[in-house]
């Protein structure tokens, strides 16, 4: 088949990733896959896509800052590059789907709209009409699926869910003590990591009083965040008033090998909110390299963890006492590391990207059924 993915946006940012390894899986099997991003501003997507090997194009503005004239020229040029060129379109952000939406009646392609993150669909007016202008939804999850079919009244025979993957020969299990001696950890000390870019909606303060509490009757639970961002002076502040600078660390971006390190480096991780990428793709990496999760219940989260008791643990959202009981209860040290091998097959059976593709193309056969 002849796929063409969309996304409204210059950068490499949470859902170019699973659209990248989606596309790639796609071609190894044989199919064809194209990517439009935003022609409008610069950034390293276009650039980005192109080392990979997957066919990178910008023959539209495609963007969110444009204005009512270049829409117009958008929708009008979309329809003739999409006519007869392609049998799918996945669409990534609300400006693309707007753009191949409305000149579908020129087109005639089906149209796919993978939502990774409601939030913007949610709140802002007009969004569910736009979202029926697709003929099928794909959410990474089962609250996900609930929220979009009420929000935009879809059936529920065109709304499939597609689970997010993890790279499983990048991410594996593994004892990097990196980390650990920079934290001058002992060996039967707990080290807990946060991987999220640190705003308050990914909800890092609530794990630090959490962390707080449970760490006056556990005192070999440390914490590091992984990652930066524009709440980090607040975060950093309120660690210092608690009294925890020797307990927590923010340890700043991690790329490349740093990544899977820190993850191999940790024996638990904490994920409390969906990020850009709802299919909150760090679980399955955590999970692929032997580490348990604690999990806010929602989402891609708990779909996860809730069939796998051995996957780690869900807490109530929003909920700080019942996060730090949950600490406060971890098993020992050495206790977590003997879940390693099971955490392991979990990511193996639930977020392999080969499965990942076989489903895809699955929904996409029957989402789109005349």
């Amino acid at each position: 088949m002849r796929f063409l993915f969309t996304l409204a946006y210059p950068d490499w940012t949470g859902p170019a990733e699973p659209m990248a390894q989606l596309a790639l899986a796609l071609v190894g099997r044989g199919h064809e896959v194209s990517v439009w991003s935003d022609g409008k501003r610069s950034g390293n997507l276009h650039e980005k896509l192109c080392a990979m090997g997957i066919e990178s194009q910008q023959p539209l503005y495609l963007s969110r800052k444009s204005g009512p004239i270049a829409i117009a020229r958008d929708i009008a040029r979309a329809g003739e590059l999409l006519r007869g060129n392609f049998d799918r379109v996945v669409c990534h952000m609300s400006a693309d789907q707007m753009i191949v939406g409305q000149s579908k009646r020129s087109h005639k392609v089906p149209v796919m709209r993978y939502i990774q993150n409601l939030g913007s669909s949610t709140t802002r007016p007009g969004r569910g009409l736009l979202l029926r202008s697709a003929d099928a939804l794909l959410v990474p999850s089962k609250d996900h699926a609930a929220r979009a079919r009420d929000l935009a009244s879809f059936a529920s025979e065109r709304v499939g869910v597609l689970r997010g993957a993890v790279d499983l020969e990048r991410f594996q299990p593994g004892n990097d003590v990196a980390l650990r001696e920079r934290m001058r950890l002992k060996d039967d000390d707990i080290l807990l990591i946060s991987v999220s870019r640190q705003k308050p909606e990914r909800r890092q303060m609530d794990l630090l009083q959490a962390f707080a509490q449970a760490s006056k009757g556990r005192d070999e639970l440390h914490l590091a965040f992984i990652g930066r961002g524009e709440y980090q002076s607040e975060l950093s502040a309120e660690s210092s008033r608690l009294g925890l600078d020797s307990r927590v660390l923010f340890a700043g971006y991690a790329q490349g090998d740093d990544l899977q390190a820190a993850f191999q480096a940790c024996d638990a991780s904490v994920w409390l909110a969906e990020g850009n990428d709802g299919t909150c793709r760090a679980v399955g990496q955590s999970l692929a390299c032997g580490k348990p999760v604690i999990g806010a219940k929602l989402g891609a989260i708990r779909d996860a963890l809730e069939p796998h008791a051995q996957a780690g643990w869900l807490v109530p959202q929003r909920q700080i006492g019942a996060l730090s009981e949950t600490l406060l209860q971890l098993p020992t040290r050495t206790q977590l590391m003997e879940s390693a091998s099971a955490c392991r097959a979990i990511a193996e059976a639930e977020w392999d990207p080969t499965k990942r593709c076989d489903q895809f193309l699955q929904l996409s056969e029957r989402l789109c059924a005349p």
